[in-house]
């Protein structure tokens, strides 16, 4: 799971990440018009649907905050 999340956003956002805790926003990394398209990748990618409510700073702020976003979506996939 780790792995694509991090190359979905990587495709989007065109940077190689590794710490899965890098404040994704402060960095500059991702963006809301990022979100839209990390949230469509990763519907697509994990047949999830993440509800509007879900989008939220806490869900997408690091990459172990979407990786446990998606976890719960998806009954705790590994």
């Amino acid at each position: 799971m780790k792995e694509k999340i991090l190359d979905i956003l990587c495709e989007i956002s065109g940077e190689e990440l590794d710490d899965i805790e890098l404040d994704l926003f402060s960095e500059g990394i991702v963006d809301s018009f990022i979100i839209i398209n990390l949230v469509v990748e990763l519907e697509k990618a994990f047949d999830i649907s993440i509800d509007i409510d879900a989008i939220t700073f806490e869900n997408f702020c690091t990459v172990k905050a979407i990786m446990e976003m998606v976890k719960k979506l998806c009954g705790n996939f590994e």
